[in-house]
């Protein structure tokens, strides 16, 4: 259980892709607010990018939401020369969205992962930050020959080492393992 603010970021999306040259970020946020005061109140939506320490980009907004209202605020940058990422370099910046009262007083912080990159389609080639890739997939079915759908952890390691050994980076599967455990061993999906 916990509590959040009256006024407060409800939800977010985030889209961080990579320009045409592959070299500079393209990052879209889109906050969605929420007021359950019975009064308008403004408030300063604000995001910053860091990477590691070093902040690479941020920006502030003032917003006033009217009372038992909704509202929302989006943000567009460039960010020059970011490190893309792939599953070979998951390269990670950190965002922070955060809202505050007129008087400064913080009222919400949310921090969360990004990473930038772009995947498309070109000449009927899947690209990956402008590279072709080829997948290599498998069909699973998640069934254990003695206990039907309940798959122990050293049967599930077995499914991902003989995947990675015969270099497979895509797996479909026939339903979605209930276990965790299942997606934090394979990270070739």
């Amino acid at each position: 259980i916990y509590a959040r603010p009256q006024i407060r970021i409800q939800d977010f999306e985030v889209v961080s892709i990579l320009d045409d040259a592959y070299k500079n970020g393209e990052l879209s946020i889109y906050i969605d607010l929420i007021n359950h005061l019975n009064k308008a109140k403004t408030l300063k939506v604000s995001f910053q990018v860091l990477d590691g320490k070093d902040s690479i980009s941020s920006d502030i907004k003032t917003i006033t939401i009217k009372k038992s209202n909704r509202s929302s605020a989006a943000f567009q940058v460039t960010i020059p020369k970011v490190k893309q990422w792939s599953a070979e370099h998951p390269n990670l910046y950190t965002l922070i969205l955060k809202t505050e009262d007129y008087r400064g007083n913080i009222i919400e912080i949310i921090p969360t992962e990004i990473g930038f990159r772009s995947v498309e389609i070109k000449n009927g080639l899947l690209l990956v930050n402008g590279k072709s890739i080829t997948l290599k997939g498998v069909n699973t079915q998640e069934t254990d020959p003695e206990s039907g759908h309940v798959m122990t952890e050293e049967l599930m390691m077995k499914d991902v080492r003989l995947w990675k050994e015969n270099n497979i980076n895509a797996v479909r599967l026939s339903h979605y393992p209930r276990d965790r455990r299942f997606y934090e061993l394979c990270d070739i999906y």
